[in-house]
């Protein structure tokens, strides 16, 4: 029977329906945009990044604290990022003409440090290293200035409290009075600038304590808010391991998993079929015998199982996973520790196979990330507490400057944050590569040894502090040591060079 076509739709020759044509998707720029079979279960959210936030965020903080407190992985990442963003901590480096003036401010604010805990617990670095852990684990962190009386016995009477973002409510929204508006417990005026932040009283998850819903008004200058910015527009942290952490989950089982399979196939038992019920069962505990007469114990190694007549025992045979278990778990923790943002040698501690060249060229964009997060912290919590207690040291009259005009409190203002040093690679070449931009003019000593994480200044005043003992005991300094012959001989950039691929070679071939 003859068929024609009419839009969308068959028909037969009486002219009934028969069945619909489904018409090919219009070709699309890119293959994500398109809604093919492929991205058939590709689902995505089109909310703004707080909306997102808000609808997930505390269980995603939750879940991100319990990964770290259970999982190897996830706590050795927490740990090393910590190290290599905080260190020994992020120090303060007064950069005022006046000598007397960045003497004065130094000592003070070494003083200050001291004590600046509101806890007591911990010093001004010791207090980064809580901020950057908190941050991390929870996606933010919370630092309040709290102003201190006479009695207290401070010389700078001021203080820092860190508190867990949890103390911020985040389904506080909603519209004040004034004019103001309240997204996630902040407090916007008509401009989006923060105004003041609504915090809790007590952490909500106190068990032990007084929990409350209340929450109290803190003006925003009062509060130090510390977190990642990913989105325009974002008001809360997110955790970092956030990309990964459902990865990380399933991982953790299934490394168990294989652990118990490992240990249920290590065990070997031996069952034993009675024929005489009333036969000892080879105990003096009648508490240990069933009704049946077999003998109630756990499976262990060695273990000689009674059995009830006509009873009958198949053995378990698990299935082996051969030798992919290694190759697997690497990939995925390959995942896992670019997810956090810091490499799989430090996470894991794993360095077969690696190389001066191969884990040099994985450390220069580590550290370039690194450096980006290391200013984010000299912006959001070591700069404005600084300010802060440049303030309240003026008020109390235990910084002194001289006259404070504007071009001298200027000048007092300007400070550089170093962060620690990077650990050499190959200290050779990295000694040779400074001392060649010095020769060249492209850089300055007080900027080499500000790259190991030192004061120039200091490394100055220590260097004339032995040139003076050494002629005060009437030393000599004597010339460096030649450089060794033989096997102990400095290699060539060539013979190392050479020495590198070989390495490679060698594990390209062990791989």
């Amino acid at each position: 029977m003859a068929k024609r076509t009419q839009g969308t739709l068959l028909y037969d020759a009486a002219g009934k329906p028969m069945r619909v044509v489904r018409v090919p998707a219009r070709a699309q720029g890119w293959d994500a945009a398109g809604s093919g079979r492929r991205a058939s279960g590709w689902v995505t959210a089109g909310e703004n990044i707080n909306a997102l936030v808000m609808q997930g965020g505390e269980l995603l903080r939750q879940r991100a604290r319990d990964m770290i407190r259970k999982s190897p992985w996830a706590s050795s990442a927490v740990r090393g990022l910590v190290a290599d963003l905080v260190g020994t901590g992020i120090a303060l480096r007064s950069r005022s003409k006046s000598k007397t003036v960045k003497e004065a401010i130094e000592l003070a604010w070494t003083d200050w440090t001291e004590v600046c805990d509101a806890a007591g617990l911990l010093d001004f670095a010791l207090l980064q290293m809580l901020v950057c852990r908190t941050v991390i684990e929870s996606g933010e962190a919370l630092v309040r200035f709290r102003p201190r009386r006479a009695r207290d016995g401070l010389d700078v009477p001021l203080q820092l409290e860190v508190l867990e973002p949890d103390h911020l409510p985040l389904h506080d929204i909603r519209d004040l009075p004034n004019g103001n508006i309240v997204r996630h417990g902040i407090e916007f005026n008509a401009i989006g600038r923060r105004v003041a932040y609504h915090l809790l009283r007590h952490h909500p998850g106190d068990v032990h304590g007084r929990r409350s819903t209340q929450t109290t008004r803190v003006l925003a200058d009062q509060v130090l808010h510390v977190f990642r910015v990913d989105r325009p527009g974002q008001v809360r942290g997110v955790p970092w391991s956030a990309p990964v952490l459902a990865k990380i989950y399933e991982l953790d089982l299934y490394d168990d998993a294989e652990l118990v399979r490992k240990k249920v196939a290590a065990l070997f038992a031996g069952f034993i079929k009675k024929t005489d019920l009333d036969e000892p069962t080879g105990t003096e505990d009648p508490d240990e015998v069933e009704d049946d007469g077999s003998v109630a114990s756990d499976m262990e190694p060695g273990t000689l199982q009674v059995l009830g007549p006509g009873e009958e025992v198949q053995f378990s045979d698990p299935v082996d996973v051969g030798g992919s278990y290694g190759d697997f778990m690497g990939v995925q923790l390959h995942a896992v520790s670019a997810g956090f943002g810091t490499t799989y040698e430090r996470m894991t501690g794993d360095l077969k196979g690696v190389t001066f060249s191969s884990i040099r060229g994985g450390e220069l964009p580590f550290r370039r990330w690194a450096m980006q997060m290391q200013a984010l912290l000299a912006h959001q919590l070591c700069r404005p507490g600084f300010r802060r207690w440049f303030q309240v040291a003026l008020l109390s009259e235990v910084l002194q400057i001289g006259q404070l005009t504007s071009e001298v409190l200027r000048d007092a203002r300007r400070v550089h944050w170093a962060a620690p040093g990077w650990p050499w690679v190959d200290p050779l070449k990295d000694a040779k590569a400074a001392g060649q931009s010095l020769a060249d003019g492209t850089t300055s000593r007080s900027r080499v040894i500000e790259e190991t994480g030192r004061d120039p200044v200091q490394v100055d005043e220590e260097r004339a502090e032995d040139r003076a003992r050494e002629q005060d005991l009437q030393l000599s300094s004597a010339p460096p040591p030649a450089a060794p012959a033989g096997d102990d001989a400095v290699p060539s950039e060539e013979q190392e060079a050479a020495e590198d691929t070989g390495e490679e070679e060698a594990s390209a071939d062990a791989a």
